[in-house]
C-alpha cells in the first residue's frame, strides 16, 4: 500500500493529532507535516500486515518495544501491523494490530503544534484511541 507522499494516520479522539517520527522518537504532532508521513510496506508473514515505513526517514520503520514504540532500520526488527478496519462503511477508519494483539494508539493529543511532538503514543488494548483515519499525505506536508 504506497502512495506517493504517504499516508498519514490521524487520530479520530484527539482533533488534528497525526501519528509522527524524528526516525528515532515515536510520538504524535498536532497538525500533520513531513515527519507525520507513512509507506504502508507489505511484511513477509502468513498473516496479511505491513511494516511502517516513514517517508521522511527512510529506511527507519516503526516497531513495538512492549507498551512503547520505537524506530529500527532492520525489516527483520519491525513490527509486522494488521490493519483492522473499524467502520466497513467508512475504510478510512482502521486500527494497527500488533502480533502480540494490542493496538497503537494515540492516549494522548496536543493543542497546538510544538517542533518535537508531544503526543503519547503506546500499545494497549483496543479502545476508541487506537482508532485512526487513513489519509493521503499532501505534497506540501
Amino acid at each position: 500500500m504506497t502512495a506517493e507522499n504517504g499516508y498519514n494516520l490521524g487520530s479520530t479522539h484527539f482533533a488534528n493529532n497525526f501519528l509522527r517520527t524524528d526516525g528515532n522518537i515515536v510520538n504524535c504532532q498536532y497538525k500533520p507535516g513531513p515527519w507525520e508521513r507513512w509507506q504502508f510496506v507489505k511484511a513477509n508473514t502468513s498473516v496479511p500486515s505491513y511494516y511502517l515505513q516513514s517517508v521522511q526517514f527512510l529506511g527507519r520503520y516503526l516497531c513495538a518495544l512492549g507498551d512503547n514504540l520505537g524506530m529500527t532500520s532492520s525489516e527483520q526488527e519491525a513490527t509486522a501491523f494488521t490493519l483492522v478496519c473499524c467502520d466497513p462503511d467508512d475504510p478510512s477508519l482502521l486500527a494497527l494490530q500488533g502480533p502480540n494483539g494490542d493496538y497503537l494508539a494515540i492516549t494522548s493529543g496536543m493543542v497546538a503544534p510544538y517542533g518535537p511532538g508531544g503526543g503519547k503514543v503506546q500499545m494497549s488494548p483496543f479502545s476508541e484511541l487506537a482508532v485512526l483515519r487513513l489519509q493521503l499525505a499532501q505534497p506540501n506536508t
